[in-house]
């Protein structure tokens, strides 16, 4: 799962290994709609991102989404 929102990247952390993609530790925590603040698992940066021709690079937070 990949989501392009308009404040940050998610990417769940089931596909960091898949993606061969470099996770580095971070101390951001987010809070999902009445829930408590979760720390996530941590951050990729400069991810090569496709969307139809669109391209680019983002920064990503790696979350953990079994809850």
């Amino acid at each position: 799962m990949l989501d392009l929102g308009e404040t940050h990247t998610f990417l769940v952390d089931q596909l960091v290994k898949d993606l061969g993609l470099r996770l580095s530790s971070s101390h951001i925590f987010m809070e999902v709609v009445d829930s408590k603040a979760y720390k996530i698992t941590g951050m990729s940066y400069d991810v090569s991102i496709m969307l139809d021709r669109l391209r680019g690079n983002q920064d990503v937070l790696v979350v953990n989404l079994n809850d």
